[in-house]
């Protein structure tokens, strides 16, 4: 599959410190890369990064349903966080301005690592143009059940990581 021509578009969904978008931009430098990270830490850093970067947009916002998002982050923690599961005692919370899932354009590429909003996000996200949804979860009881039926939706097929390589799912990969 060659997705990765001139001109494709690319959203990257809770970006952290701008990885996924600085590979892709390096590696498909025809590519335009929306990435959006909500956590007040980790954004001045994503802003370093990207700011050499013509072909990237960064926004400090959570693509959410939610009206007021408030993220939590693990006191000593420079990245991750959550809106949606409460981290509990010795967590700061950061009011942060939402997106509604349905804002961002569709695009070519769709890259989440949203820390538990996944599903929240993929209730409104247009996958009108999305040939490739790359979905990050860290174990596979943290997917929401619900959430392997949204691709079929949209005609994409689920493939998992090879789990005998890493001796357990680490990510979901959909096309």
């Amino acid at each position: 599959m060659d997705i990765f021509g001139s001109n494709v578009s690319v959203l990257d969904i809770g970006a952290n410190l701008g990885e996924f978008a600085l590979w892709v931009s390096r590696k498909f430098p025809g590519s335009s890369i929306d990435c959006y990270e909500p956590n007040p830490v980790i954004f001045p850093y994503l802003e370093e990064n990207i700011l050499h970067l013509d072909n990237v947009t960064i926004s400090q916002v959570a693509v959410t349903t939610q009206a007021h998002p408030v993220l939590e982050v693990i006191e000593g923690q420079s990245v991750g966080g959550s809106i949606v599961t409460p981290l509990g005692d010795g967590c700061s919370r950061y009011p942060v301005r939402g997106l509604h899932p349905k804002r961002p354009p569709s695009a070519v590429v769709v890259k989440i690592d949203a820390e538990g909003s996944e599903l929240d996000i993929l209730s409104g996200l247009n996958l009108s143009k999305t040939e490739l949804l790359i979905v990050e979860f860290h174990a596979e009881e943290d997917v929401i059940p619900g959430m392997a039926m949204i691709p079929k939706e949209f005609g994409l097929e689920k493939i998992d990581w090879d789990k005998a390589k890493w001796g357990k799912p680490i990510g979901v990969f959909w096309w």
